[in-house]
């Protein structure tokens, strides 16, 4: 439930130099995915409320704990 954010805005925030990062969860027969295109950028200079920042957050740690360049 967590990965759910539901929202009608349109995301206004572009950058095209950088790379995608997913991940894929399983749980009580459930699956999600998670997906974002330039995180850091999305955290840090993206005000958009599109964005489930307490997730991108978690999704950035694991990120740097795999030891992945962002």
């Amino acid at each position: 439930d967590d990965f759910t954010f539901n929202s009608k805005k349109v995301n206004n925030c572009i950058v095209t130099d950088n790379n995608s990062y997913s991940i894929y969860f399983i749980q009580n027969n459930k699956f999600k995915s998670y997906w974002y295109y330039a995180p850091n950028f999305m955290l840090e200079r993206c005000n958009n409320e599109n964005i489930n920042k307490k997730m991108l957050q978690e999704f950035i740690g694991l990120l740097k704990n795999w030891n992945i360049d962002l």
